[in-house]
Protein backbone atom coordinates (compact mmCIF):
# COMPACT_ATOMS: atom_id res chain seq x y z
CA UNK A 1 0.00 0.00 0.00
CA UNK A 2 1.42 3.45 -0.86
CA UNK A 3 1.76 6.29 1.80
CA UNK A 4 0.32 9.24 1.00
CA UNK A 5 -1.63 12.18 2.11
CA UNK A 6 -5.65 12.98 1.54
CA UNK A 7 -5.24 10.65 -1.32
CA UNK A 8 -2.38 12.25 -2.76
CA UNK A 9 1.36 9.62 -2.62
CA UNK A 10 4.05 10.65 -1.42
CA UNK A 11 5.81 9.68 -4.38
CA UNK A 12 3.62 11.97 -6.47
CA UNK A 13 5.15 14.82 -4.43
CA UNK A 14 9.30 14.23 -4.90
CA UNK A 15 9.82 15.41 -8.40
CA UNK A 16 7.46 18.84 -7.68
CA UNK A 17 9.48 19.66 -4.37
CA UNK A 18 12.43 18.91 -6.06
CA UNK A 19 11.91 21.24 -9.02
CA UNK A 20 10.82 23.87 -6.94
CA UNK A 21 13.11 24.10 -4.32
CA UNK A 22 15.96 23.82 -7.54
CA UNK A 23 14.06 27.23 -8.91
CA UNK A 24 14.56 29.38 -5.71
CA UNK A 25 17.64 28.15 -5.61
CA UNK A 26 18.34 29.50 -8.79
CA UNK A 27 16.16 32.70 -7.83
CA UNK A 28 19.24 33.43 -4.95
CA UNK A 29 21.75 33.53 -8.31
CA UNK A 30 23.28 30.44 -6.33
CA UNK A 31 23.85 31.80 -2.87
CA UNK A 32 21.16 29.33 -1.10
CA UNK A 33 21.69 25.75 -1.55
CA UNK A 34 19.37 22.79 -0.38
CA UNK A 35 20.53 19.34 0.18
CA UNK A 36 17.73 18.14 -3.11
CA UNK A 37 17.55 15.01 -2.60
CA UNK A 38 17.29 15.13 1.25
CA UNK A 39 14.57 17.80 1.21
CA UNK A 40 12.27 16.03 -1.81
CA UNK A 41 11.01 12.79 -0.14
CA UNK A 42 8.85 13.61 2.53
CA UNK A 43 7.70 10.85 5.45
CA UNK A 44 4.69 10.73 7.30
CA UNK A 45 4.72 11.97 10.68
CA UNK A 46 1.75 10.40 12.67
CA UNK A 47 2.56 11.79 15.92
CA UNK A 48 2.80 15.48 14.63
CA UNK A 49 -0.35 17.85 13.50
CA UNK A 50 0.31 17.68 10.05
CA UNK A 51 1.04 14.83 7.82
CA UNK A 52 4.28 14.33 6.43
CA UNK A 53 7.43 16.44 6.40
CA UNK A 54 11.65 16.33 5.48
CA UNK A 55 14.12 17.80 6.99
CA UNK A 56 17.32 18.81 5.96
CA UNK A 57 20.01 20.74 5.44
CA UNK A 58 20.26 24.45 3.76
CA UNK A 59 23.75 26.16 3.37
CA UNK A 60 24.06 30.39 2.18
CA UNK A 61 27.20 31.32 1.19
CA UNK A 62 28.95 28.07 1.27
CA UNK A 63 28.09 27.97 5.39
CA UNK A 64 25.16 26.06 6.82
CA UNK A 65 22.73 28.04 8.54
CA UNK A 66 19.72 25.68 9.47
CA UNK A 67 17.41 23.43 8.87
CA UNK A 68 14.63 23.30 5.83
CA UNK A 69 11.77 21.60 6.98
CA UNK A 70 9.29 20.47 4.01
CA UNK A 71 5.68 19.28 5.56
CA UNK A 72 2.79 18.14 3.49
CA UNK A 73 -0.12 19.83 4.54
CA UNK A 74 -3.33 17.62 4.85
CA UNK A 75 -6.70 19.72 4.61
CA UNK A 76 -6.79 20.86 8.19
CA UNK A 77 -3.65 20.32 9.57
CA UNK A 78 -1.68 23.00 11.41
CA UNK A 79 1.97 23.58 12.85
CA UNK A 80 0.65 24.39 16.30
CA UNK A 81 1.33 23.16 19.58
CA UNK A 82 1.55 23.72 23.52
CA UNK A 83 4.78 24.28 23.71
CA UNK A 84 4.25 27.77 24.73
CA UNK A 85 0.65 28.50 25.46
CA UNK A 86 -2.29 25.88 26.46
CA UNK A 87 -4.90 25.56 24.69
CA UNK A 88 -7.20 25.77 27.38
CA UNK A 89 -8.17 29.47 27.75
CA UNK A 90 -7.55 30.09 24.12
CA UNK A 91 -10.47 31.48 22.06
CA UNK A 92 -10.62 30.26 18.69
CA UNK A 93 -12.76 31.83 16.21
CA UNK A 94 -15.47 30.66 14.46
CA UNK A 95 -14.67 28.10 11.59
CA UNK A 96 -11.39 26.73 13.87
CA UNK A 97 -10.97 23.57 15.44
CA UNK A 98 -10.51 23.44 19.20
CA UNK A 99 -6.96 21.75 18.77
CA UNK A 100 -3.66 22.42 19.76
CA UNK A 101 -2.75 22.52 16.53
CA UNK A 102 -3.63 25.96 15.94
CA UNK A 103 -2.15 27.22 19.16
CA UNK A 104 0.45 29.96 18.27
CA UNK A 105 4.38 28.57 19.40
CA UNK A 106 6.78 31.85 20.53
CA UNK A 107 9.65 32.28 17.90
CA UNK A 108 12.13 33.70 20.14
CA UNK A 109 15.91 33.25 19.13
CA UNK A 110 14.44 32.91 15.33
CA UNK A 111 15.29 36.36 13.65
CA UNK A 112 13.58 35.50 10.56
CA UNK A 113 11.53 32.73 9.25
CA UNK A 114 10.95 32.22 5.45
CA UNK A 115 8.12 30.09 3.58
CA UNK A 116 8.29 28.68 -0.09
CA UNK A 117 5.66 27.59 -1.54
CA UNK A 118 6.00 24.21 -3.47
CA UNK A 119 2.93 22.83 -4.89
CA UNK A 120 -0.95 22.05 -4.31
CA UNK A 121 -3.29 19.85 -5.00
CA UNK A 122 -6.76 18.90 -4.82
CA UNK A 123 -7.18 15.73 -3.14
CA UNK A 124 -9.85 14.26 -5.12
CA UNK A 125 -8.91 15.19 -8.72
CA UNK A 126 -6.65 13.29 -10.99
CA UNK A 127 -3.66 15.04 -11.76
CA UNK A 128 -0.02 16.09 -10.91
CA UNK A 129 0.42 18.28 -7.69
CA UNK A 130 -0.21 22.31 -9.08
CA UNK A 131 3.92 23.85 -9.25
CA UNK A 132 4.72 26.88 -6.75
CA UNK A 133 0.10 26.55 -5.52
CA UNK A 134 0.09 27.48 -1.98
CA UNK A 135 -2.06 29.73 -0.33
CA UNK A 136 -1.43 28.44 4.09
CA UNK A 137 -3.08 30.84 6.80
CA UNK A 138 -0.65 32.43 9.46
CA UNK A 139 -2.76 32.07 13.17
CA UNK A 140 -1.92 34.34 15.86
CA UNK A 141 -3.43 36.33 18.81
CA UNK A 142 -5.94 39.47 17.41
CA UNK A 143 -6.99 42.34 19.34
CA UNK A 144 -10.14 40.76 20.35
CA UNK A 145 -8.81 38.23 21.94
CA UNK A 146 -9.51 35.25 19.53
CA UNK A 147 -6.93 33.54 17.73
CA UNK A 148 -7.36 33.39 14.18
CA UNK A 149 -5.92 34.08 10.54
CA UNK A 150 -3.67 37.26 10.98
CA UNK A 151 -2.16 36.58 7.34
CA UNK A 152 -1.27 34.58 4.75
CA UNK A 153 1.58 32.78 3.13
CA UNK A 154 1.79 32.41 -0.63
CA UNK A 155 -0.08 33.17 -3.17
CA UNK A 156 -3.00 35.29 -2.85
CA UNK A 157 -6.32 33.62 -3.00
CA UNK A 158 -7.57 34.72 -6.21
CA UNK A 159 -4.31 32.87 -7.88
CA UNK A 160 -4.15 30.34 -5.59
CA UNK A 161 -7.91 29.19 -6.89
CA UNK A 162 -6.72 30.33 -10.31
CA UNK A 163 -3.59 27.51 -10.37
CA UNK A 164 -5.06 24.88 -8.75
CA UNK A 165 -8.55 24.96 -11.29
CA UNK A 166 -6.91 25.62 -14.77
CA UNK A 167 -3.82 23.10 -13.59
CA UNK A 168 -0.84 25.92 -14.41
CA UNK A 169 2.20 26.58 -12.53
CA UNK A 170 2.14 29.58 -10.56
CA UNK A 171 4.44 32.10 -9.95
CA UNK A 172 7.65 30.99 -7.31
CA UNK A 173 6.59 32.71 -3.65
CA UNK A 174 8.20 33.39 -0.27
CA UNK A 175 7.02 34.52 2.38
CA UNK A 176 8.24 35.73 5.93
CA UNK A 177 5.92 34.15 8.82
CA UNK A 178 8.29 36.18 11.52
CA UNK A 179 10.50 39.26 10.99
CA UNK A 180 10.08 42.61 10.35
CA UNK A 181 7.11 44.08 8.98
CA UNK A 182 6.81 47.49 6.62
CA UNK A 183 7.07 49.53 9.24
CA UNK A 184 10.20 47.86 10.79
CA UNK A 185 8.48 46.60 13.42
CA UNK A 186 9.27 42.55 14.38
CA UNK A 187 5.91 40.23 13.41
CA UNK A 188 4.72 36.44 13.48
CA UNK A 189 5.95 36.19 16.65
CA UNK A 190 4.05 34.01 18.04
CA UNK A 191 2.00 31.69 15.28
CA UNK A 192 1.12 28.61 13.84
CA UNK A 193 0.64 27.92 10.51
CA UNK A 194 -2.89 26.47 9.21
CA UNK A 195 -4.48 24.94 5.68
CA UNK A 196 -7.72 26.18 5.95
CA UNK A 197 -8.96 23.89 2.46
CA UNK A 198 -10.47 21.17 2.99
CA UNK A 199 -10.03 19.38 -0.12
CA UNK A 200 -6.42 20.79 -0.96
CA UNK A 201 -3.10 19.19 0.08
CA UNK A 202 -0.22 21.62 0.43
CA UNK A 203 3.31 21.63 0.20
CA UNK A 204 5.64 24.15 1.85
CA UNK A 205 9.04 24.35 3.11
CA UNK A 206 10.43 26.44 5.95
CA UNK A 207 13.77 27.93 6.69
CA UNK A 208 14.29 29.59 9.99
CA UNK A 209 17.30 31.88 10.45
CA UNK A 210 18.14 32.14 13.94
CA UNK A 211 19.25 35.56 15.79
CA UNK A 212 22.95 34.26 15.26
CA UNK A 213 22.87 33.79 11.54
CA UNK A 214 20.78 36.89 10.88
CA UNK A 215 23.92 39.35 10.89
CA UNK A 216 25.50 37.53 8.21
CA UNK A 217 22.60 35.49 6.35
CA UNK A 218 19.83 37.34 6.74
CA UNK A 219 20.55 38.60 3.38
CA UNK A 220 18.65 36.06 1.99
CA UNK A 221 15.49 37.87 2.32
CA UNK A 222 15.96 40.63 0.30
CA UNK A 223 17.60 37.57 -2.50
CA UNK A 224 14.26 36.20 -2.49
CA UNK A 225 12.29 39.04 -1.94
CA UNK A 226 9.91 37.37 1.18
CA UNK A 227 7.91 40.10 2.25
CA UNK A 228 4.95 39.65 4.94
CA UNK A 229 1.29 38.83 3.92
CA UNK A 230 -0.10 39.44 7.20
Amino acid sequence: MSKEVAGVALSDLTTPIHDALTTYQDLSNGSLQFELDVASVVELTPEKPNSARSVSTVQHLGETIGKLRVIAFAPNDGTGDESTYSLEGVYPERGLPAHSKIVPRSKTGIDSELHFTLAGKFKDIAGDPVPFAGHLDVIGFRNDGYIGSIGSVGLGMNAFVNALELGNPAEPTVSLTVGKDFLGERSGDPHAIYNSFGEVVQVAGFLAITDEMSEKHGVIVDELGARFKL
